[in-house]
């Protein structure tokens, strides 16, 4: 749920349109548990690359790259 979160977000606030071609280093590191409130975070690393994190005051929860799709010019 937390990936599919992060691409929603990263189409969303980034205007991708492309499908995501692979996730890289993609790692959950400390359980969200209720009543946790998160943060975010995204980063335009390329073009058609994406940094993902998932931080509250109890350090980072999860963490990953997204790849989309290159446009192609036809």
């Amino acid at each position: 749920m937390q990936l599919d979160w992060a691409v929603a977000a990263i189409c969303k606030y980034y205007n991708v349109q492309q499908p995501v071609k692979n996730v890289e280093v993609l790692k959950f590191q400390v359980v969200i548990t209720p009543g946790i409130t998160i943060e975010l975070l995204l980063e335009q690393k390329a073009e058609n690359k994406y940094t993902f994190s998932y931080n509250s005051n109890k350090g980072q929860h999860a963490s990953g790259r997204v790849v989309f799709d290159s446009l192609i010019n036809e």
